[in-house]
């Protein structure tokens, strides 16, 4: 597989803030024919911060998670054996499971992550920003 697995303050920021994101970034998001995918892993990262009152969305979390999809092609990526199998051999560089899952569904998949944080460099996933 390859396209671009969008880290979870990119989802954010596509929504949002464009302007936050890098130039290559935006140009990424824009291309038509290359695959986009929006992980389960980032939507139950922003289920979980909407429910402890440290994100506020305009929408339900699944609202905003279609429209954002549909808006950019996207696909969700669910979570399953292969990127848990990733993520079992992966060592804990990174203290965020969120981003380690991140990291091994990139891995596994062969995708590129879209993400400004550069902790995701030590498990060796393609990034971009």
């Amino acid at each position: 597989m390859n396209g671009y697995l969008l880290d979870t303050h990119i989802i954010l920021w596509a929504a949002s803030q464009p302007r936050k994101l890098s130039t290559r970034c935006r140009f990424a998001l824009e291309r038509q024919k290359t695959e986009k995918f929006i992980s389960v892993v980032s939507v139950w990262e922003l289920v979980i911060k909407v429910r402890l009152g440290k994100l506020e969305l305009p929408l339900s979390c699944e609202s905003f998670i279609n429209t954002l999809q549909a808006d950019l092609g996207a696909s969700i990526l669910s979570l399953d054996l292969k990127h848990l199998g990733q993520l079992e051999k992966m060592p804990l560089t990174h203290r965020d499971p969120f981003d380690r899952a991140l990291a091994a569904q990139a891995l596994s998949e062969k995708l590129t992550l879209l993400s400004k944080d550069a902790s995701f460099d030590a498990y060796g996933v393609e990034r971009l920003w």
